[in-house]
């Protein structure tokens, strides 16, 4: 596509950069947006690491916040009016073309700015904000709480001029829930970085310092540990795997709550089957999907959100263990290894009845790799966004 040197302010009420889902969707979409002429300032939190190439603008430190994991809590009421203050005056005294706004936060801070210079907000939606309340335990579901959530999320969405969602299972819900108008909602999936995630000998040494075994199959799984994720279910799923065979071994990369899980696993007696690295540098993960035979993610997928990770598995050609959720087939597409959602013994089943097929695991591997190079570069990402840039924009 063109390049058509669009000038963007991205709201992000999130610590930027973090190694989880939506500090790395905005990243890895900036830096492809980049490429295809656009320049980016990214307004954000204090928290976070600062990336060589982008203009990162923070808000004032506050010395007391210093959570980087994600899920909602009264600190982001706060954090979003100080963030508010950063913006605000920056937007007017510049000559943005569109506000790209992260998380329905980001559409709050925004509203104002496109109230008084007129300039169109692009929402990046990635799941539904009571959905991620209810998750993280924040709201219960069904409660007064919870429905006065949930009208404040159908405002916010109508407030914007059109939104991106990550998957279509999202876009129906927005649709259907909201009211929002079909022609406002534009499905841009999640993408990979096919360069830095391929397929590629393991590294020895690392086998090693983590202590992985090399004589048993290995299944891995790179995110946050949490409920939400399913981490919970993959762990009863690998003490039904025990029960049948101690040839398979599960990598588990990422944190929070390691030593939570590290228990759980003791309390499962599985813990010489399951390996924590805890948290792991974003430039790092491909090293760590290279030791695997297999990937899984247990995320329970009820809110629409993408599941981003996986399209790193694809990429790195590892045949991928997934819940039977519409948005996993959005991805996978007949290459996915699907089992029943939140039943940890399909889990089990469909690690086990492909796990030790070698023959079948290398031509879905080889299929994935393909699929991701085709359908799921963040190149092919950054054009449509930047097909939503200019329909808002013209």
């Amino acid at each position: 596509m063109e390049s058509k040197g669009y000038r963007v302010m991205a709201v992000a009420p999130v610590p930027f950069f973090e190694d989880r889902g939506t500090p790395i969707r905005l990243y890895e979409i900036v830096r492809s947006l980049q490429r295809l002429g656009t320049t980016t300032d990214i307004y954000t939190y204090h928290l976070g690491r600062d990336v060589p190439g982008m203009n990162i603008v923070r808000m004032p430190n506050i010395p007391w916040y210093k959570r980087t994991s994600a899920g909602a809590n009264y600190h982001k009421l706060y954090l979003d009016l100080i963030l508010s203050m950063k913006a605000l005056p920056a937007h007017i005294g510049s000559n943005y073309d569109v506000i790209h706004a992260w998380l329905h936060e980001g559409v709050v801070i925004s509203m104002p700015m496109r109230i008084l210079k007129r300039r169109p907000i692009v929402f990046d939606a990635q799941g539904s904000l009571t959905g991620e309340m209810t998750a993280h335990g924040f709201v219960t579901s069904g409660s007064f709480k919870m429905r006065l959530w949930k009208r404040m999320e159908g405002f916010i969405d109508k407030r914007t001029d059109a939104i991106i969602s990550s998957s279509t299972e999202n876009a129906k819900k927005i649709q259907k829930m909201f009211g929002v108008e079909k022609e406002k909602i534009h499905v841009v999936c999640d993408g990979v970085d096919i360069e830095r995630f391929k397929p590629a000998r393991p590294k020895p040494e690392l086998f090693r310092t983590i202590g992985l075994p090399r004589d048993k199959k290995i299944v891995v799984y790179t995110g946050i540990l949490h409920t939400h994720q399913g981490i919970d279910i993959m762990l009863e799923a690998l003490q039904k795997i025990c029960e049948e065979t101690k040839d398979v071994h599960f990598l588990v990369v990422g944190f929070p709550n390691v030593e939570h899980y590290r228990s759980m696993a003791r309390r499962l007696d599985i813990g010489g089957s399951v390996t924590f690295t805890g948290k792991v540098d974003y430039k790092t993960i491909q090293d760590y999907l290279n030791l695997g035979d297999m990937a899984i993610s247990a995320k329970i997928l009820k809110s629409g959100e993408g599941n981003e990770k996986i399209y790193t598995y694809m990429a790195s050609g590892l045949p991928t263990v997934v819940f039977d959720y519409h948005v996993n087939r959005e991805a996978l597409g007949n290459l996915g290894i699907y089992a029943k959602p939140e039943n940890p013994h399909s889990l089990a089943k469909a690690i086990l009845d492909n796990i030790f097929d070698g023959k079948k695991c290398t031509k879905i591997s080889e299929q994935l790799r393909k699929k991701a190079i085709k359908d799921h570069s963040w190149d092919r990402v950054a054009n449509k966004v930047t097909e939503v840039y200019r329909t808002v924009s013209e």
